[in-house]
């Protein structure tokens, strides 16, 4: 797994010096988790987190590609905490020089947590077998905005596509609400 992480950072490193621009993100995430099991017991309490990462787009005219790698709060707030890097590619399609329409997958890695012991309340997990080697495969769509030359607002959806459970099906999604700030050279 860390050979992994080193390659994708190594992966989005080379992207982002040989990108068009580069910038700082951040914002804030609204996050929950979803299971489409009729027994599940998992509360509808969204957790609200904040991100934070870089972002690399490069491409020609209205079809570009982005690349960011943030760190993100996940879970809900009652039962289930992550704390996860994100890496994600996304397509982003101009509708004209502002607006854009971005869609594509990203992968997060789950660095830390906590969960409801049932006794105390929320506890740091140490124990990860229960989950799915701790890795999330979520599909992303959203709209961007360039406000002008150097600051872009944007919303994005991220739905998880696989789960992030061994014995259940427990997705997470996310509404992150962010502000770039882009270096052009």
């Amino acid at each position: 797994m860390k050979k992994f992480i080193l390659l994708s950072l190594v992966c989005l490193t080379s992207l982002t010096i040989s990108a068009q621009n580069f910038g700082l993100i951040s914002g804030v995430s609204v996050a929950n988790l979803s299971s489409t099991e009729s027994n599940s017991t998992i509360d509808d309490d969204p957790r609200i987190g904040v991100f934070l990462g870089v972002v690399s787009e490069f491409g020609d005219e209205n079809i570009k590609l982005s690349t960011e790698l943030i760190f993100n709060q996940k879970g809900n707030d009652s039962q289930i905490n992550f704390n996860s890097i994100d890496l994600g590619l996304k397509g982003n399609f101009y509708f004209n020089d502002e607006i854009c329409l971005n869609i594509g997958p990203s992968i997060g890695y789950l660095l830390s947590g906590l969960a409801d012991s049932g006794v105390s309340g929320l506890e740091k997990i140490d124990n990860w077998d229960d989950f799915n080697n701790r890795l999330d495969f979520s599909a992303c769509f959203g709209i961007s905005y360039k406000i002008n030359d150097l600051l872009t607002a944007g919303y994005s959806y991220k739905t998880g596509m696989s789960s992030i459970l061994s014995d259940t099906d427990l997705k997470t999604n996310s509404s992150n609400i962010s502000i770039a700030y882009i270096f052009e050279y």
